[in-house]
């Protein structure tokens, strides 16, 4: 796939989705391309605007990966219609209001270290490490729903049933806040019921004895009924 442009400046999560329906008729929701992103190691520019902003020289590499994904969703949804083939588009620039930490943020940062540690943690969004949630729109919970997917109140996000091939659900992964990555959950597998010990007999040998003493008694009796 050629680039027919020089990245400058930066873009948004939403403005990609946007682009990426013009130009090849395939909607994908607008939390997908930074998750993407994030899941190719690609870090988000620190801002508090919504939706996130990211630098511009990335956007080639999430064309790429909305196209890979489209396609793969297309695989597994026959009912899907492929993307449009297109080179990647020029890129409008975004007016980069926000994109800097509030003066107010920088100071306490500088003041207490490891506020700003702690800040810039909670921030950062990952992947839970047990269980994989996905990003299933509203519209679409019922699909989700009869595929088998299996909603979570706590993190008010639908997940993968353990067992179950996650290339069965179309949706995108969902990324959860450091404190949601730290819940731990009740595995949702079946329990296997215990193997029952097959219990012996009512006690074979005493079963033994008696019929051996029986045999004794009833030769006996023979012999001393018996005529000499």
């Amino acid at each position: 796939m050629t680039n027919t442009y020089r990245p400058q400046g930066i873009f948004t999560s939403q403005q990609a989705a946007v682009l990426f329906s013009e130009h090849t008729g395939f909607e994908f929701h607008s939390s997908v391309p930074g998750t993407l992103l994030a899941r190719s190691g690609i870090q988000k520019i620190p801002s508090t605007a919504r939706p996130f902003v990211y630098d511009a020289k990335n956007w080639a590499l999430v064309w790429e990966l909305m196209m890979d994904l489209a396609y793969e969703r297309c695989r597994c949804n026959r009912t899907l219609q492929l993307p449009r083939t297109c080179a990647v588009p020029s890129l409008p620039l975004a007016t980069p209001s926000k994109t800097t930490r509030p003066k107010q943020e920088a100071i306490a940062a500088a003041r207490h270290p490891a506020a700003g540690a702690e800040l810039r943690m909670s921030r950062t969004l990952c992947l839970h490490p047990t269980r994989k949630f996905m990003e299933v729109p509203f519209a679409e919970k019922d699909e989700a729903k009869m595929l088998g997917a299996l909603w979570e109140p706590t993190v008010r996000k639908w997940y993968v049933p353990a067992g179950m091939n996650r290339k069965l659900f179309r949706w995108a992964d969902a990324l959860l806040p450091p404190e949601m990555c730290a819940l731990r959950f009740p595995s949702d597998r079946p329990l296997k019921r215990p193997r029952q010990k097959k219990n012996p007999s009512a006690d074979r040998s005493t079963i033994s004895n008696r019929q051996i003493h029986r045999t004794l008694d009833a030769r006996l009796d023979f012999l001393l009924d018996k005529p000499d």
